[in-house]
């Protein structure tokens, strides 16, 4: 049995021996936490000077710390496969991270909506914003449609996904049937929502009021946009604006609230 040195007080003898197992088995501990395959349910957000990334439960860092905000993993279904992604949140906005440390989009592209459409594989298709223009993107096919545009009315209710460049007079529409950018006439969106649901009034360059259904635009005469008017509720000016996604799908509007 180890005797405490003549020269050593006995306590100081004692933190030399804590330090000794310490110096030879603590390493060796982390070495193997990191070396292992963390499942993403245990990875946890880390805060180091203000930076966020990702450690395991032994606080072994798994994602260098490098982004303004992080949130906790959940499982989504990618091409038919389940996936683990987090929010994290960058200088460029909301953007998506693997549990492997990898972004779902391309660099300096955050997204803004994932696009739901029978077109393509479940959870593939998003509404992107790069370098504040937006576009379309495909995880299996890149861009579909190039960051161009200024502004958008994203809600896509009955197909209805519309963007607009600030030099363009008209809206152009990206069907999600077809994944294709179609042009259309309409100059502005509005929403109008009551207790008898949601209504998108659009008008076109000749003036005319349109509603948005399933089936195209429906021109509306002047009683019948009378009875939406007197609906509880406010129109929003829809164009333009600014959104910002979170994970619960709820945006943030900045636009103009105007009481008919």
């Amino acid at each position: 049995m180890l005797q405490p040195s003549p020269l050593l007080p006995a306590t100081v003898f004692r933190i030399a021996i804590l330090l000794a197992i310490v110096i030879v088995f603590v390493p060796n501990l982390s070495i193997h936490a990191q070396s292992t395959d963390v499942h993403p349910n245990v990875l946890i957000p880390y805060n180091d000077h203000g930076q966020w990334g990702y450690c395991d439960t032994l606080g072994n860092i798994q994602i260098k710390p490098q982004y303004e905000a992080a949130r906790f993993f959940y499982a989504k279904t990618i091409n038919e496969e389940e996936t683990h992604l987090s929010t994290v949140y960058t200088k460029h906005g909301s953007a998506l991270l693997k549990s492997n440390g990898n972004l779902l989009l391309p660099k300096k592209a955050y997204r803004v909506k994932n696009l739901s459409t029978s077109a393509a594989p479940k959870g593939t298709v998003y509404l992107a914003q790069r370098k504040g223009k937006y576009g379309i993107y495909q995880l299996d096919e890149g861009w579909l449609v190039k960051p161009q545009f200024d502004s958008l009315y994203p809600r896509s209710y009955h197909n209805w996904t519309l963007f607009k460049s600030d030099k363009d007079a008209t809206f152009s529409r990206f069907n999600l049937e077809t994944l294709q950018l179609e042009s259309t006439e309409i100059v502005e969106v509005k929403e109008h929502w009551g207790d008898l649901g949601t209504v998108n009034i659009v008008t076109t360059r000749d003036g005319q009021k349109h509603l948005l259904t399933k089936n195209g635009m429906v021109q509306m005469t002047t009683d019948e946009l009378e009875q939406y008017e007197d609906l509880d509720g406010v129109f929003l000016e829809e164009v333009p604006y600014d959104t910002i996604l979170e994970d619960d799908d709820t945006f943030r509007w900045r636009g103009t609230a105007v009481t008919p």
